[in-house]
Protein backbone atom coordinates (compact mmCIF):
# COMPACT_ATOMS: atom_id res chain seq x y z
CA UNK A 1 0.00 0.00 0.00
CA UNK A 2 2.83 2.35 0.71
CA UNK A 3 3.62 4.55 -2.27
CA UNK A 4 6.28 6.67 -0.66
CA UNK A 5 3.82 9.33 0.42
CA UNK A 6 6.25 12.19 0.77
CA UNK A 7 7.75 11.96 -2.71
CA UNK A 8 4.50 11.11 -4.41
CA UNK A 9 3.06 14.35 -3.11
CA UNK A 10 6.25 16.24 -3.85
CA UNK A 11 6.04 15.14 -7.45
CA UNK A 12 2.37 16.03 -7.66
CA UNK A 13 3.43 19.58 -6.93
CA UNK A 14 6.13 19.36 -9.56
CA UNK A 15 3.69 17.97 -12.12
CA UNK A 16 1.76 21.23 -12.02
CA UNK A 17 4.76 22.99 -13.55
CA UNK A 18 5.49 23.22 -17.27
CA UNK A 19 9.18 22.82 -18.09
CA UNK A 20 11.40 21.66 -20.98
CA UNK A 21 11.92 17.92 -21.21
CA UNK A 22 14.88 16.43 -19.36
CA UNK A 23 17.41 14.43 -21.38
CA UNK A 24 17.87 10.75 -20.59
CA UNK A 25 19.80 8.24 -22.65
CA UNK A 26 18.67 4.84 -23.89
CA UNK A 27 19.50 1.71 -21.94
CA UNK A 28 23.19 0.82 -22.47
CA UNK A 29 24.46 -2.57 -23.52
CA UNK A 30 24.55 -4.67 -20.35
CA UNK A 31 24.03 -8.21 -19.09
CA UNK A 32 20.36 -9.03 -19.61
CA UNK A 33 17.99 -9.60 -16.72
CA UNK A 34 14.29 -9.51 -15.86
CA UNK A 35 13.00 -6.86 -13.48
CA UNK A 36 9.82 -7.87 -11.65
CA UNK A 37 7.25 -5.08 -11.49
CA UNK A 38 3.59 -4.72 -10.74
CA UNK A 39 1.10 -2.69 -12.72
CA UNK A 40 -2.52 -1.68 -12.34
CA UNK A 41 -4.64 -4.38 -13.96
CA UNK A 42 -6.49 -3.19 -17.05
CA UNK A 43 -9.86 -4.39 -15.74
CA UNK A 44 -9.45 -2.49 -12.47
CA UNK A 45 -9.28 -5.62 -10.31
CA UNK A 46 -6.03 -4.61 -8.63
CA UNK A 47 -2.27 -5.04 -9.11
CA UNK A 48 -0.78 -7.64 -11.42
CA UNK A 49 2.80 -8.93 -11.57
CA UNK A 50 4.88 -8.63 -14.72
CA UNK A 51 8.51 -8.54 -15.89
CA UNK A 52 10.50 -5.97 -17.83
CA UNK A 53 13.36 -7.42 -19.88
CA UNK A 54 16.54 -5.39 -19.58
CA UNK A 55 17.95 -3.81 -21.66
CA UNK A 56 15.22 -4.20 -24.32
CA UNK A 57 12.48 -2.73 -22.06
CA UNK A 58 9.90 -5.25 -23.27
CA UNK A 59 7.19 -6.06 -20.70
CA UNK A 60 5.64 -9.49 -20.22
CA UNK A 61 2.61 -9.92 -17.97
CA UNK A 62 2.87 -13.04 -15.81
CA UNK A 63 -0.33 -15.15 -15.96
CA UNK A 64 0.40 -16.14 -12.35
CA UNK A 65 0.84 -12.54 -11.20
CA UNK A 66 -2.72 -11.60 -10.20
CA UNK A 67 -2.59 -9.54 -7.00
CA UNK A 68 1.20 -9.64 -6.95
CA UNK A 69 3.27 -6.79 -5.53
CA UNK A 70 6.57 -8.62 -4.92
CA UNK A 71 8.21 -11.51 -6.73
CA UNK A 72 9.74 -14.00 -4.31
CA UNK A 73 12.51 -15.60 -6.36
CA UNK A 74 13.24 -18.21 -3.71
CA UNK A 75 9.82 -19.76 -4.26
CA UNK A 76 9.12 -18.33 -7.74
CA UNK A 77 5.90 -16.90 -6.39
CA UNK A 78 4.13 -13.53 -6.39
CA UNK A 79 3.26 -12.11 -2.97
CA UNK A 80 0.44 -9.63 -2.22
CA UNK A 81 2.74 -7.20 -0.36
CA UNK A 82 5.66 -4.95 -1.28
CA UNK A 83 9.33 -5.71 -0.64
CA UNK A 84 9.42 -4.01 2.79
CA UNK A 85 6.91 -6.57 4.05
CA UNK A 86 9.02 -9.62 3.14
CA UNK A 87 11.46 -11.28 5.55
CA UNK A 88 15.18 -11.07 4.68
CA UNK A 89 15.26 -14.77 3.71
CA UNK A 90 12.05 -14.45 1.64
CA UNK A 91 10.34 -17.25 3.58
CA UNK A 92 7.64 -15.09 5.24
CA UNK A 93 5.72 -11.90 4.65
CA UNK A 94 3.74 -9.53 6.87
CA UNK A 95 0.29 -8.25 5.98
CA UNK A 96 -1.73 -5.81 8.04
CA UNK A 97 -5.47 -5.64 8.37
CA UNK A 98 -8.35 -4.86 10.68
CA UNK A 99 -11.48 -6.65 11.86
CA UNK A 100 -14.98 -5.39 11.14
CA UNK A 101 -15.01 -3.55 14.46
CA UNK A 102 -11.74 -1.75 13.69
CA UNK A 103 -9.31 -3.91 15.68
CA UNK A 104 -5.94 -3.91 13.85
CA UNK A 105 -3.83 -7.02 13.40
CA UNK A 106 -0.72 -8.23 11.59
CA UNK A 107 -0.57 -11.60 9.89
CA UNK A 108 2.79 -13.32 9.31
CA UNK A 109 2.46 -15.77 6.43
CA UNK A 110 4.74 -18.69 5.56
CA UNK A 111 5.34 -18.45 1.81
CA UNK A 112 5.81 -22.18 1.24
CA UNK A 113 2.72 -23.41 3.07
CA UNK A 114 0.47 -20.35 3.19
CA UNK A 115 -0.01 -20.88 6.92
CA UNK A 116 -0.22 -17.72 8.99
CA UNK A 117 0.12 -16.45 12.53
CA UNK A 118 -1.98 -13.48 13.59
CA UNK A 119 -0.68 -10.85 16.02
CA UNK A 120 -3.20 -8.55 17.67
CA UNK A 121 -2.13 -4.92 17.58
CA UNK A 122 -3.02 -2.06 19.95
CA UNK A 123 -6.25 -0.22 19.11
CA UNK A 124 -4.21 2.99 18.71
CA UNK A 125 -2.71 1.52 15.54
CA UNK A 126 -6.03 1.59 13.69
CA UNK A 127 -6.27 4.36 11.09
CA UNK A 128 -9.31 4.99 8.90
CA UNK A 129 -7.13 7.11 6.62
CA UNK A 130 -4.65 4.53 5.43
CA UNK A 131 -4.28 1.79 8.00
CA UNK A 132 -1.14 0.14 9.28
CA UNK A 133 1.82 -0.09 6.93
CA UNK A 134 4.92 -2.28 7.16
CA UNK A 135 8.11 -0.24 6.89
CA UNK A 136 10.62 -3.00 7.47
CA UNK A 137 10.65 -6.72 8.22
CA UNK A 138 13.83 -7.73 10.02
CA UNK A 139 14.92 -11.09 11.40
CA UNK A 140 13.25 -10.49 14.74
CA UNK A 141 10.85 -7.58 14.40
CA UNK A 142 8.44 -5.77 12.11
CA UNK A 143 8.40 -1.96 11.99
CA UNK A 144 4.90 -0.60 11.45
CA UNK A 145 3.89 2.90 10.44
CA UNK A 146 0.47 4.39 11.14
CA UNK A 147 -0.79 6.95 8.64
CA UNK A 148 -1.99 10.43 9.43
CA UNK A 149 -3.18 12.89 6.78
CA UNK A 150 -0.42 12.85 4.19
CA UNK A 151 2.32 11.61 6.53
CA UNK A 152 3.35 8.80 8.88
CA UNK A 153 1.94 9.76 12.24
CA UNK A 154 3.76 7.18 14.37
CA UNK A 155 6.03 4.14 14.37
CA UNK A 156 5.45 0.90 16.26
CA UNK A 157 7.77 -2.09 16.61
CA UNK A 158 6.36 -5.62 16.84
CA UNK A 159 8.66 -8.21 18.45
CA UNK A 160 7.91 -11.46 16.64
CA UNK A 161 9.12 -13.73 19.45
CA UNK A 162 7.08 -12.19 22.25
CA UNK A 163 4.26 -10.64 20.22
CA UNK A 164 4.62 -7.36 22.10
CA UNK A 165 4.46 -3.97 20.43
CA UNK A 166 6.43 -0.88 21.38
CA UNK A 167 5.44 2.68 20.51
CA UNK A 168 8.36 4.65 19.09
CA UNK A 169 6.57 7.96 18.47
CA UNK A 170 8.57 8.80 15.35
CA UNK A 171 6.94 10.71 12.48
CA UNK A 172 8.07 11.79 9.02
CA UNK A 173 9.61 8.39 8.21
CA UNK A 174 10.91 7.86 4.70
CA UNK A 175 12.86 4.62 5.13
CA UNK A 176 14.08 2.22 7.81
CA UNK A 177 17.40 0.46 7.27
CA UNK A 178 18.22 -1.98 10.07
CA UNK A 179 18.34 0.10 13.25
CA UNK A 180 18.49 3.38 11.34
CA UNK A 181 15.47 5.57 10.58
CA UNK A 182 15.69 8.17 7.82
CA UNK A 183 13.06 10.86 8.30
CA UNK A 184 12.13 14.32 7.10
CA UNK A 185 11.48 17.03 9.67
CA UNK A 186 11.07 20.78 9.93
CA UNK A 187 13.80 23.13 11.09
CA UNK A 188 11.96 25.99 12.77
CA UNK A 189 14.77 28.41 11.91
CA UNK A 190 13.47 28.45 8.34
CA UNK A 191 11.06 31.40 7.89
CA UNK A 192 9.94 30.22 4.44
CA UNK A 193 9.15 26.55 5.00
CA UNK A 194 6.40 25.30 2.69
CA UNK A 195 4.40 22.14 2.19
CA UNK A 196 1.56 20.43 0.39
CA UNK A 197 -1.87 19.99 1.94
CA UNK A 198 -2.40 17.71 3.75
CA UNK A 199 1.08 17.46 5.19
CA UNK A 200 3.67 19.45 7.03
CA UNK A 201 6.78 21.44 6.04
CA UNK A 202 9.85 19.20 5.79
CA UNK A 203 13.05 21.08 5.07
CA UNK A 204 15.64 18.72 6.52
CA UNK A 205 16.64 15.04 6.61
CA UNK A 206 17.53 13.38 9.89
CA UNK A 207 19.28 10.12 10.67
CA UNK A 208 17.90 8.53 13.83
CA UNK A 209 19.61 5.57 15.54
CA UNK A 210 17.02 3.29 17.16
CA UNK A 211 19.64 1.73 19.44
CA UNK A 212 20.40 4.85 21.44
CA UNK A 213 17.92 7.45 20.14
CA UNK A 214 20.66 9.73 18.80
CA UNK A 215 19.82 12.05 15.92
CA UNK A 216 21.89 13.80 13.30
CA UNK A 217 20.86 16.22 10.55
CA UNK A 218 22.21 15.09 7.18
CA UNK A 219 20.58 17.73 4.98
CA UNK A 220 19.01 21.14 5.60
CA UNK A 221 17.41 23.08 2.75
CA UNK A 222 15.66 26.30 3.87
CA UNK A 223 12.58 26.99 1.78
CA UNK A 224 12.68 23.54 0.17
CA UNK A 225 10.50 20.45 0.53
CA UNK A 226 12.56 17.28 1.03
CA UNK A 227 11.91 13.59 1.69
CA UNK A 228 13.64 10.20 1.72
CA UNK A 229 12.41 7.69 -0.87
CA UNK A 230 14.76 4.78 -0.19
CA UNK A 231 18.23 3.56 0.73
CA UNK A 232 20.96 2.34 -1.63
CA UNK A 233 23.29 -0.66 -1.26
CA UNK A 234 25.77 1.43 0.74
CA UNK A 235 22.99 2.29 3.24
CA UNK A 236 22.91 5.90 2.06
CA UNK A 237 19.52 7.65 1.80
CA UNK A 238 18.08 8.59 -1.60
CA UNK A 239 16.46 12.02 -1.26
CA UNK A 240 13.99 14.04 -3.29
CA UNK A 241 14.14 17.83 -3.10
CA UNK A 242 11.82 20.48 -4.55
CA UNK A 243 13.42 23.91 -4.49
CA UNK A 244 12.07 27.14 -3.12
CA UNK A 245 11.06 28.17 -6.67
CA UNK A 246 8.54 25.27 -6.62
CA UNK A 247 9.87 24.16 -10.03
CA UNK A 248 13.37 22.75 -9.60
CA UNK A 249 13.45 19.10 -8.54
CA UNK A 250 16.49 17.06 -7.62
CA UNK A 251 17.19 13.46 -6.68
CA UNK A 252 20.42 12.80 -4.83
CA UNK A 253 22.20 10.30 -2.60
CA UNK A 254 23.45 11.57 0.75
CA UNK A 255 26.81 9.86 1.26
CA UNK A 256 27.57 11.73 4.50
CA UNK A 257 26.14 14.60 6.56
CA UNK A 258 28.15 17.00 4.40
CA UNK A 259 28.26 15.27 1.00
CA UNK A 260 25.60 14.46 -1.57
CA UNK A 261 25.74 12.95 -5.06
CA UNK A 262 23.20 14.23 -7.55
CA UNK A 263 21.24 11.68 -9.60
CA UNK A 264 18.99 14.05 -11.50
CA UNK A 265 18.07 17.71 -11.51
CA UNK A 266 15.28 19.25 -13.54
CA UNK A 267 11.56 18.50 -13.32
CA UNK A 268 9.97 15.23 -12.29
CA UNK A 269 7.03 16.08 -14.54
CA UNK A 270 9.15 15.47 -17.62
CA UNK A 271 11.03 12.52 -16.18
CA UNK A 272 9.25 9.91 -14.05
CA UNK A 273 6.31 12.11 -13.09
CA UNK A 274 5.99 10.69 -9.62
CA UNK A 275 8.24 8.09 -8.05
CA UNK A 276 6.23 5.03 -7.13
CA UNK A 277 9.13 3.00 -5.77
CA UNK A 278 12.83 2.18 -5.91
CA UNK A 279 14.81 -1.05 -6.03
CA UNK A 280 18.57 -1.53 -5.89
CA UNK A 281 20.74 -4.35 -7.25
CA UNK A 282 24.05 -4.94 -9.06
CA UNK A 283 22.82 -2.99 -12.09
CA UNK A 284 22.13 0.16 -10.06
CA UNK A 285 19.01 1.87 -8.68
CA UNK A 286 15.69 1.26 -10.43
CA UNK A 287 13.00 3.93 -10.30
CA UNK A 288 9.38 3.22 -11.19
CA UNK A 289 6.63 5.74 -11.74
CA UNK A 290 3.73 6.83 -13.88
CA UNK A 291 5.99 7.67 -16.83
CA UNK A 292 8.06 4.49 -16.89
CA UNK A 293 11.09 2.77 -15.43
CA UNK A 294 14.55 4.28 -15.17
CA UNK A 295 17.92 2.95 -14.06
CA UNK A 296 20.67 4.97 -12.39
CA UNK A 297 24.24 3.72 -12.29
CA UNK A 298 27.60 5.39 -11.76
CA UNK A 299 28.75 4.23 -15.19
CA UNK A 300 25.80 5.49 -17.25
CA UNK A 301 23.88 7.97 -15.12
CA UNK A 302 20.09 7.91 -15.61
CA UNK A 303 18.76 5.83 -18.51
CA UNK A 304 15.18 5.14 -19.52
CA UNK A 305 14.43 1.43 -19.66
CA UNK A 306 10.70 1.34 -20.38
CA UNK A 307 7.69 3.64 -20.82
CA UNK A 308 5.53 1.20 -18.87
CA UNK A 309 4.08 2.77 -15.74
CA UNK A 310 4.36 0.65 -12.62
CA UNK A 311 6.11 -0.19 -9.36
CA UNK A 312 9.33 -2.20 -8.80
CA UNK A 313 8.57 -5.64 -7.31
CA UNK A 314 12.08 -6.90 -6.58
CA UNK A 315 15.54 -6.97 -8.11
CA UNK A 316 16.62 -7.64 -11.69
CA UNK A 317 18.04 -11.12 -12.23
Amino acid sequence: MRKLLVLVLLAMVACSQSQPAANTSSAPSAPSCRLPIYVDHADGTGPHGAFIDYPSGRMTVDPQGAGGRYYDRRFARWLPVDSHSVSPDQTHYAQGGATADGTPYLRIVDVASGAGRVYDLPHEMYSVIGGTDVFEYTDGAVYLGVYGEGFIAALWVLDLASGTTTYAGISGIGAIDGMTVWRSTRNLADPNAWSYVPGSPTNQIERLDLRDGSRQVWLYRPGHLVGVIGVDAAHSPIVGDIGSDRQTDELSILTSPTTQRSIYKGTLDTWIGYIAGVSEDSHGIWFGGDKGFYLFSDAHGVVKVSSQAGWPAGTCA
